[in-house]
């Protein structure tokens, strides 16, 4: 993480439950590793859930900087979900609206792409809100359920907003 202030030390990746918040296992990395098997990322969050019980409907849920394809797809194959926001560098060779094209659209204004990878069904999100959020995803559709509703600072009350909608499971 070259832009930290203290570049060297210590770092702690932990897995954690979402409603408890109980540590369920957790990596103390120190430096370099001689195991370069998918890159960094990938390789801390499979080595994370080596622990978790296969083919039981877990789910993992990842910000931008560990949320990968071959991460998704690995995971996915030891039949465990996964969820994430993915940087737009991650994304190569996929084709959907920009900012701009988004943005013309109004909030709310979403993109989405099914691929397949390695056998893997993958969903790719690209959503307009403030600014772009893209979404990748082992565990949800991109078929829309139902609306959503949104509050709206400038009417100081929640409406139901016809473009941004909620995700079934695939």
């Amino acid at each position: 993480m070259p832009n930290k202030p203290n570049r060297w030390g210590y770092k702690m990746f932990l897995l954690a439950g979402g409603e408890s918040g109980i540590c369920y296992d957790f990596i103390l990395y120190a430096g370099k590793s001689d195991k370069q098997e998918y890159g960094f990322c990938t390789n801390i969050v499979l080595d994370l859930c080596a622990t978790v019980p296969r083919a039981i409907n877990h789910k993992v849920y990842c910000d931008n900087y560990f949320t990968t394809i071959r991460l998704q797809v690995e995971l996915k194959k030891l039949g465990i979900y996964t969820v994430g926001t993915v940087k737009p560098n991650r994304l190569t060779d996929l084709t959907m609206k920009n900012k701009k094209e988004l943005s013309s659209e109004d909030r709310g204004a979403m993109d989405h792409r099914i691929a397949e990878v390695d056998g893997v069904t993958l969903c790719v999100t690209r959503w307009y809100d403030n600014n772009v959020v893209n979404c990748l995803s082992t565990l949800h559709d991109c078929e829309p359920l139902y609306p959503a509703e949104r509050w709206s600072s400038q009417q100081k009350k929640t409406y139901t907003n016809c473009k941004t909608e909620c995700y079934k499971n695939l």
